[in-house]
């Protein structure tokens, strides 16, 4: 009976040791709020790149950018890419700024059916060899406040509301 506890106050001490350690750990989270996710103020010039239109067609990019315009990389499995296209029409529509989508992977249809039932009408284009995504950023989504073929803001990740609504004060 004594040669059992001493091995008997070791469990017990090791299981009151791992209580002790589990309830004094910190939660991380690991989540981004997308508040803390700022824009880099680039003012570049517009890279030379190409898209491809709806119908199939290689345009450059300079063709399809105004001032201002807002143009965004999405896929249609990217969660985030959803989350932000949703806002942006919500806040975007019937503004000056002008949204244009570039979609990296996705088939023509299946970006239209994505496009569909989210209700955005904005313009989309693809990017079928990723190298005009690659060039810019490399990231999705990503964001690019244009002016003057200028790329004067890039956001990576998703935009909150607030940073849209900002958009809307310049120019």
């Amino acid at each position: 009976m004594n040669r059992l506890i001493l091995p008997v106050i070791f469990v017990l001490s090791i299981i009151v040791v791992g209580i002790f350690l589990s309830g004094t750990s910190e939660t991380v989270n690991t989540k981004i709020d997308p508040n803390d996710i700022t824009p880099f103020a680039v003012d570049d010039a517009l890279p030379a790149s190409s898209i491809i239109d709806a119908q199939g067609k290689k345009v450059a990019i300079e063709q399809v950018v105004g001032s201002p315009t807002l143009v965004t990389f999405w896929n249609s499995s990217c969660n985030e890419c959803v989350l932000l296209l949703t806002e942006q029409k919500n806040i975007l529509t019937g503004t000056a700024l002008k949204p244009v989508l570039i979609n990296i992977q996705d088939q023509p249809d299946v970006a239209a059916a994505k496009l569909n039932e989210l209700g955005v009408t904005f313009p989309n284009y693809f990017d079928e060899q990723g190298t005009t995504f690659r060039s810019w950023s490399g990231t999705i989504p990503a964001s690019y406040y244009i002016s003057g073929n200028r790329i004067k803001y890039f956001f990576p990740g998703r935009m909150s509301a607030e940073h849209l609504r900002a958009l809307l004060t310049l120019n």
